[in-house]
């Protein structure tokens, strides 16, 4: 795995497309996880969904138990009114990581996973399928797009017609667009309580070069705008990844948060972060994203059982 800063600062993939499991399989990993979340992934009809739902559930699972010490099978994970998942294990590894919150996205190819300790944060995985799915077989780019012009502003459409013709180009421009969106809803946590997406202006920058330590070559980063408002403590990491994928890390301050009934706010132990600092954590060189096993997932004695029955 890469160097991360911090223990409970994590960016992991899962590639579903390539991990092809038995019935056999899903069943015995859906039994590893709490009743209700065994149900809620194994009644997808489709296997590409039963996938993504149990790798996204494995990741949260392995991510609070590294970042806080806390035994695997112990993890307790809640959702705010509006679906942003936490770790509800009051006060447990949280001295060295005061605010360490999660989140996740799949869609297409990819589930992804990003912590941090201090520093609230969101995901999202934009996937090229999204925009060819139909009846008839594969739509036209600017057809797929147009439905979703609204939720996009004019400086960002105008941005993806002048990639025209080169629709690659186009279709990143939009999946970069999105990712930002999606991520900074996520990261809130208000979820579809924000809305039109259209408020939200995403500038995105020219990509680094590659830092020697973080290797995040290719990484370009986003600001953005809320309302006319430059979000100047906010910050988004846009990763290509492989297969016409892009993934957007958004990154907050923890009061940004929306949580209705306050139980994740209460496991934010620094709910308050300076500007000086604020800078400081949106300034650090993106972590690169790992990719990982299903076995990867599993405390030791679990992965072990799991090569022996499956490979």
């Amino acid at each position: 795995m890469a160097h991360y800063p911090h223990p409970a600062c994590k960016r992991w993939l899962i590639d579903v497309a390539t991990w092809r499991p038995s019935d056999g399989e899903i069943a015995w990993l859906g039994a590893l996880l709490p009743e209700e979340d065994a149900a809620a992934c194994l009644k997808y009809r489709f296997e590409d969904d039963r996938k993504r739902a149990l790798a996204s559930r494995l990741l949260v699972r392995r991510c609070c138990a590294d970042a806080l010490g806390i035994p695997w099978r112990q993890v307790v994970v809640k959702r705010t009114r509006g679906r942003k998942p936490f770790c509800a294990n009051a006060g447990v590894g949280r001295s060295n990581a005061p605010n360490f919150n999660f989140n996740v996205s799949h869609e297409g190819d990819y589930v992804a996973l990003a912590s941090d300790p201090l520093a609230i944060v969101g995901v999202d995985v934009a996937a090229p399928q999204q925009l060819r799915r139909g009846g008839g077989g594969a739509r036209p780019l600017m057809a797929a797009l147009r439905p979703l012009r609204d939720q996009l502003t004019s400086a960002e459409w105008a941005r993806i017609e002048h990639a025209a013709p080169d629709e690659e180009s186009m279709e990143a421009a939009f999946q970069q667009a999105w990712g930002c969106k999606e991520a900074f809803v996520k990261a809130r946590g208000d979820g579809l309580g924000f809305h039109p997406l259209s408020r939200i202006h995403t500038n995105v920058g020219a990509a680094p070069d590659a830092d020697a330590h973080s290797g995040a070559a290719g990484v370009l980063a986003a600001t953005l705008t809320v309302d006319g408002d430059p979000l100047s403590r906010w910050r988004v990491q846009l990763h290509r990844l492989p297969r016409r994928h892009w993934a957007a890390v958004a990154l907050a301050p923890p009061e940004e948060v929306v949580d209705a009934n306050g139980e994740f706010k209460a496991t934010l132990l620094r709910p308050i972060i300076g500007d000086e600092e604020m800078a400081a954590l949106l300034a650090r060189p993106a972590p690169p994203f790992d990719l990982l096993q299903i076995q990867d997932l599993l405390p030791p004695d679990l992965a072990s059982q799991h090569e022996a029955l499956f490979g």
